[in-house]
């Protein structure tokens, strides 16, 4: 919790429309904040909101001094640019690590030694430091402009290190929890989205997986929605996919696709790290919704299951 006579920092979120999902990650995350004494400001925008509507808010939200910090829930409709979204956040207050900088940084983690240590993801630590992990660079990025006036004003700041994305640390310190690492280790991320899987396999690659194999959304799709395509085409997505599954020792999974991933898909003793979400029902209603996830209940009654944690 933040400290007597210190002033609390504040964290700013943008929400485009409705998605269950998107509010069921606001509410927890509103949750957090008034639990750690972090004061929290939501901006909701409307579904049909353009690119630019939304990246002005955001600017706006930056520019207050008062705000440590501030994000935009993603996903975000198909008629917003993403890209422009995350990078109207800028460097100094991206929390959620899904500017362009941040990510180029850790997909250059393993050059110049810069690769992670897996001692930043022990949970036991989060308690004494902010989840904040760095990846060393060998000069840090002392000119990036995070001002996009048109003035003549200095708005340089130093970025010597990048903040990783929430939701591939979470799901790494929760394997470690369980007492596994990744080092030396063949690993398997199904889903290739921005906020999780592709961070997530650049991640695991810099804590020293032996190999990392990301499997797209598009080739998940027939084993997703195997009736949405000729049973042969349904057919040979799920063995390809089960190659690289059942040769991993510990597979993520981070689809947003109820109980897809099932038995016949995992090697016995592997381990499943669940990072999807869905919610079925209305947040709106009280309890009156489910929250899902990827893993199929076949996982944890094979002869031989596997351990998922989600």
């Amino acid at each position: 919790g933040v400290g007597r006579g210190v002033e609390p920092p504040a964290l700013a979120a943008v929400l485009v429309g409705n998605r269950p999902d998107a509010e069921l990650y606001m509410r927890r995350k509103r949750e957090a904040c008034e639990t750690t004494g972090v004061n929290f400001q939501l901006v909701r925008m409307s579904e049909t909101s353009s690119t630019s509507d939304i990246a002005q808010a955001i600017r706006n939200l930056r520019r207050q001094t008062h705000i440590s910090g501030v994000f935009c829930q993603l996903p975000l409709p198909p008629q917003v640019d993403s890209r422009m979204v995350t990078t109207s956040v800028g460097v100094a207050k991206d929390v959620d690590g899904m500017h362009p900088l941040h990510m180029g940084l850790l997909a250059q983690a393993f050059a110049n030694d810069g690769m992670l240590h897996p001692r930043m993801f022990a949970m036991h630590t989060w308690d004494h430091s902010p989840p904040v992990a760095v990846v060393s660079t060998a000069a840090p990025v002392s000119h990036y402009d995070d001002d996009d006036d048109d003035d003549d004003d200095d708005g340089r700041v130093s970025v010597p290190s990048a903040m990783l994305p929430c939701a591939p640390r979470a799901a790494v310190g929760l394997l470690m929890a369980h007492g596994h690492s990744v080092v030396g280790r063949a690993c398997c991320v199904l889903g290739d989205g921005s906020t999780a899987g592709l961070p997530l396999a650049l991640l695991l690659r810099a804590l020293g997986a032996s190999s990392v194999s990301l499997v797209s959304r598009a080739a998940l799709a027939p084993i997703v929605h195997p009736d949405s395509v000729p049973e042969e085409d349904a057919h040979a997505a799920r063995e390809h996919v089960s190659r690289l599954t059942r040769g991993a020792e510990i597979i993520f999974t981070a689809v947003g696709a109820p109980g897809y991933l099932t038995a016949d898909l995992i090697s016995p003793g592997a381990v499943v790290v669940d990072v999807g979400i869905t919610v079925e029902g209305s947040l709106s209603s009280g309890n009156d919704y489910q929250v899902l996830g990827d893993v199929h209940a076949s996982v944890f009654a094979a002869e031989s299951p596997a351990l998922a944690v989600s």
